[in-house]
């Protein structure tokens, strides 16, 4: 064989055939030479998750070889969904886990492949990437987020498959964008709401987890689908007012339980979250089992995606005040309420307001910069501005948010620093600054 055959990239097409013939050709190659770091990774997969037995024990002996700690679980490990789903391999699979998570980040596909395809273990391997600044890891975690909700929540290009039955059943989502496969858990029938589908226990906790990494890491990727579940717990919280108060009404009526659930079925699915002690990433609490439903459960999951997508959309579009072109004549002035023309320069600061089960959520204000002086000077940065009511708006001092939010303000918002800021804006004209000053 030549040298050329026997090249890291020649070798790496063997390696990942679909061809199990080819593939254990290319294993056979490898024996013969001094396998580059690079290709440990494909050779590890392979050992995993190869469906033929006898490729990855072949492959295995090169992993053990390199990582003796392997050798004790790899030879039991078996990558076959009756397997990992029903949990009786969990001594292996934990072991197996440990390993991977003592591999550095050259082997990140096989620590992705885990994470997708081994659920009981999905929340120990996001804590354990949730650092990992990678587009790989985010992809993942997106299709995670993606499928915690189940079928035709969020928007998924790609193909779901089953793959077993019973309870709790499964599938099989493989996304066209990414290429990656995932195992999840299908939704559950509900018993007292029989029209009421609810997602995994494990499947929300993941959520939640992942939700609060990409606030953390500020990524914008997140919001479209953050949206779509939104939208679908918004009409979860409907249906379950209304069948909520049906039962109240039949309780009063006939006595408690003595109707049959017909008489409050919708006829239709809408989902539920299931009772469950779950500990939200800022320390709260999901609120118990209630009956008559509710939706206290949507609300709380509404009200935490809010504050996440406030702290990721307000951080990404501005810190400072700017200098904004209105795309069309639908804002008005904060300080005088007069309509902003299309075309012409506003400021754009931060505003607060109140929204039903979320409580304050930061968004864009804009300032006519003729006002904007008049504006700034009205504040007391030091004060805490407190109101009731729902979808009121307030302006709010420039910059940061206010306190309740963000905690207490750490700039100086004197009018000669917010001219400074100002006059550093790309957008800035003459006539602009003639206008403000």
């Amino acid at each position: 064989m030549t040298e050329n055959e026997n090249s890291p990239e020649n070798l790496r097409k063997f390696l990942e055939s679909d061809d199990p013939a080819l593939v254990m050709m290319g294993l056979s190659m490898a024996k013969n030479i001094d396998t580059p770091e690079k290709l440990n990774n494909v050779l590890l997969d392979i050992s995993m998750w190869n469906k033929d037995e006898s490729i990855r024990k072949k492959a295995s002996e090169f992993i053990v070889k390199k990582f003796p700690n392997f050798k004790k679980n790899l030879p039991s490990w078996t990558p076959v969904h009756a397997v990992l789903l029903k949990g009786n391999q969990d001594d292996v699979i934990e072991n197996i886990f440990q390993e991977l998570i003592k591999l550095p980040n050259e082997y990140l596909d096989s620590k992705i492949k885990f994470l997708l395809q081994v659920p009981g273990k999905r929340n120990n391997m996001i804590k354990h990437l949730s650092n990992v600044d990678n587009e790989k890891v985010i992809d993942s975690f997106t299709l995670i987020a993606k499928t915690s909700f189940g079928q035709n929540v969020v928007n998924f290009n790609g193909n779901v498959k089953s793959i077993s039955s019973g309870y709790p059943s499964w599938s099989s989502w493989t996304c066209n964008d990414s290429k990656m496969t995932i195992t999840v858990a299908d939704l559950d029938r509900g018993e007292e709401l029989p029209d009421a589908l609810y997602p995994n226990r494990d499947s929300i906790t993941n959520f939640l987890e992942i939700v609060e990494i990409f606030g953390e890491r500020k990524k914008k990727k997140i919001i479209p689908i953050l949206n779509d579940i939104l939208s679908a717990l918004t009409d979860a919280v409907r249906n379950l007012e209304y069948v909520g108060k049906r039962i109240t009404k039949l309780n009063e009526e006939y006595g408690e339980g003595n109707y049959h659930s017909d008489s409050y079925e919708m006829g239709e699915y809408y989902l539920d979250i299931p009772a469950m002690h779950c500990k939200f990433p800022d320390g709260s609490y999901m609120p118990s089992f209630e009956w008559p439903p509710n939706g206290a459960r949507c609300k709380k999951i509404i009200s935490y995606i809010e504050k996440v997508k406030s702290k990721i959309e307000i951080r990404i579009d501005f810190d400072y005040p700017s200098i904004d072109i209105a795309p069309s004549a639908r804002s008005k002035c904060l300080h005088t309420q007069e309509k902003i023309e299309k075309g012409d320069a506003r400021i754009k600061v931060e505003t607060v307001i109140e929204l039903p089960y979320v409580g304050l959520k930061i968004v864009p204000g804009y300032v006519q910069p003729k006002n904007f002086k008049a504006y700034i000077k009205k504040f007391d940065v030091n004060k805490k501005y407190y109101w009731k009511g729902k979808a009121k708006q307030r302006s709010n001092p420039i910059g940061r948010s206010l306190d309740e939010i963000r905690g207490n303000y750490t700039h100086d918002y004197s009018w000669d620093k917010v001219l400074e800021i100002i006059k550093n804006d790309t957008n800035i004209t003459d006539n602009i600054l003639s206008d403000l000053e």
